[in-house]
């Protein structure tokens, strides 16, 4: 309807301590929730470096997020 907010894309970016970018996603999800370990698998593909510490905010948290980031 008009003036209604229209959720159309979600991008994610991923960036290294250096604050370059090593990984970006674009979906038209509307929630971050699904989106941390395929973007933390795209990490460590495009850097092949062992991931240390992950900075996320709370739209990601769920218990599968957590985790995967145990692992």
């Amino acid at each position: 309807s008009e003036g209604a907010v229209v959720y159309a894309y979600n991008a994610q970016a991923e960036v290294g301590e250096d604050g370059l970018f090593v990984a970006t996603g674009l979906t038209t999800a509307v929630r971050d929730t699904e989106h941390l370990p395929p973007m933390l698998d795209a990490v460590a593909k495009n850097t092949s470096e062992e991931i240390g510490t992950v900075l996320a905010d709370n739209g990601y948290l769920t218990e599968a997020n957590l985790e995967a980031l145990a692992q």
